[in-house]
């Protein structure tokens, strides 16, 4: 393994081995003859050879500069999303249109506005929203899905 590589060698925490030296988003990152690797993925192929086109290298302790060879599996990208979401690890998708706790115009009400006829000023002051607003929802800009 190159110096630089072994500059930042493993710290033994609880049961995982993690990679104290540099870190890509927050993963163990080598380079190694001026070409950057994910340590993890070295690691496994090292050990059980070339991954399948479309594999992944996951994490079963999702610490991610984990590299013991133990916690490591392979998988799609699928299997990592499920892992994932399995995990608690999603994002839930952001709440947009009338079911937004902040909303005070309904959808109905949105299309209406848009097919409204007179100044965006009137019907802003009608639906009681800013100018602006009635601008953003005519061309779609906010509330695409009313």
């Amino acid at each position: 393994m190159a110096a630089h590589a072994r500059a930042g060698w493993r710290v033994k925490l609880g049961h995982c081995k993690r990679w104290n030296g540099y870190t890509k988003n927050g993963y163990a990152f080598v380079y190694i003859g001026g070409r950057g690797y994910y340590l993890h993925r070295l690691i496994f192929v090292k050990a059980y050879g070339a991954l399948k086109r479309g594999e992944c290298v996951l994490h079963r302790c999702d610490v991610r500069n984990c590299i013991r060879l133990s916690h490591l599996f392979s998988g799609t990208r699928a299997d990592n999303n499920r892992d994932m979401w399995a995990k608690g690890r999603g994002q839930i998708p952001v709440i947009r249109g009338e079911i937004h706790h902040k909303v005070t115009v309904s959808d109905a009400d949105v299309r209406i506005a848009r097919r409204a006829r007179g100044t965006q000023r009137e019907i802003a002051k009608r639906f009681g929203v800013a100018q602006a607003t009635i601008q953003r929802w005519k061309q779609h800009i906010t509330r695409a899905s009313a």
